[in-house]
């Protein structure tokens, strides 16, 4: 049906009980109106040169009170249109230029393979560092916000700004190749981001190096005694014996503890590969008291299920005996400065460390590096010398190898 679509006729024009009719424009071929039981839209529909066809919808009457100026629009779209336009391209290329920041969290988040941890790092600083631009097309992300956000995030928190900024520059850049038109062509050429470095606007890093002080491991290690068989105090103890990360500690279950030969394992650990290390004969011991009170699968089982997870309250209390604060992290520190005192070489550190090793040829040529049974002499030195603290400590002895350091 063919009719002069006009302003009256198209108000005229009754609505079906059901389905749809198109009602065709009598002067411009290709224009019409669809109608619905509910709804009027003015489409255009023209053929490309590759014979596909192509209908747009152009929006409702109310949208278009002038048809004559809607007939000469659809016009010049039909046109573009017969001369090769593909408007349902340009429309799903449009949509993906409008993607939001979050939307490409969720993609990036989909396509890589991180774990619970990077995920929750990369969620928190989406949500909080970038609230403002979270549900905004990233394409309105430009190098002049970039600074000025950068800068006022850094006024409160220069480490964190770091993390957040490096966190969104991925982001982009998976975007930069992620996506693309229908010519493969990226839909984004820049990186906001690397303005940052551009203009030497990171700001310095600043490692940290805290730790308990060596003369006062003996103090720390009677302290923990002290509360022996409490799960938060046993595992910091676990933590300082080993050297492992909290997480690795807190964690552990029991079937990765091997008794008879003294050992344990850490499962997908940060270098994506299980690693087998000795026990020292403190932490055996430790760990066998544990055993009998075990109500779980996990070895520091947390008072109502699951495993411990706020032992910052063992660490505020060995920060006063440090005189500085202590975090779980820095224990971890301090097993380093321990095996420095005894003279264990770095490379067996790190082994017992669980350090990533995937860069540094040396290590990978460290004889195999998965079960490290052979530094069984290493790690009983160094539990038998924080035992040795602690009693020199409880007889208020001073060590005289380690009077005054304070690393």
């Amino acid at each position: 049906m063919r009719i002069k679509l006009t302003k009256t006729s198209v108000a005229n024009i009754d609505h079906p009980e059901k389905g749809q009719k198109i009602i065709w424009d009598s002067l411009l071929l290709g224009l019409g109106l669809r109608v619905t039981p509910k709804a009027k839209t003015f489409i255009i529909q023209a053929r490309m040169p590759d014979g596909k066809e192509r209908r747009v919808a152009l929006g409702r009457p109310d949208h278009h009170p002038d048809v004559q100026a809607l007939r000469n629009q659809a016009r010049g779209l039909i046109a573009k249109i017969k001369n090769g336009y593909d408007p349902v391209a340009a429309k799903q290329r449009d949509e993906k230029r409008d993607i939001t920041l979050r939307e490409v969290l969720e993609d990036y988040l989909h396509d890589r393979n991180l774990k619970p941890v990077t995920i929750k790092d990369y969620q928190y600083h989406v949500n909080r560092m970038f609230s403002r631009w979270a549900d905004r097309p990233i394409r309105e992300i430009n190098m002049d916000k970039v600074i000025t956000l950068f800068d006022e995030k850094s006024k409160t928190g220069q480490t964190q700004t770091n993390t957040a900024f490096r966190i969104l520059r991925s982001l982009l850049n998976y975007a930069q190749t992620a996506y693309r038109d229908e010519e493969d062509k990226p839909l984004f050429y820049e990186n906001p981001v690397n303005i940052l470095t551009a203009r030497g606007r990171w700001n310095p890093s600043r490692a940290k190096n805290d730790r308990v002080p060596i003369n006062k491991i003996g103090e720390v290690w009677n302290l923990l005694q002290e509360h022996r068989g409490e799960p938060t105090y046993d595992c910091v103890s676990f933590i300082l014996l080993t050297g492992c990360r909290r997480g690795e500690a807190e964690k552990l279950e029991w079937r990765n503890v091997d008794f008879e030969n003294e050992l344990w394992t850490i499962e997908n650990s940060k270098s994506n590969t299980d690693r087998t290390l000795p026990l020292s004969k403190q932490a055996v011991e430790l760990l066998r008291a544990r055993k009998e009170l075990a109500i779980n699968e996990y070895v520091f089982s947390g008072l109502t299920g699951g495993h411990v997870k706020e032992i910052k309250r063992v660490t505020r209390k060995i920060s006063e005996i440090a005189e500085t604060k202590i975090t779980p992290h820095d224990l971890r520190r301090t097993f380093v400065s321990i095996a420095d005192s005894l003279k264990i070489d770095f490379l067996s550190v790190k082994l017992l460390l669980n350090h990533s090793i995937g860069s540094d040829v040396t290590l990978r040529h460290y004889s195999q590096t998965t079960v490290l049974d052979k530094l069984k002499p290493e790690i009983d030195s160094i539990g038998n010398w924080i035992e040795r603290q602690g009693r020199l400590a409880a007889n208020k002895v001073v060590d005289i190898t380690t009077a005054g350091k304070a690393l």
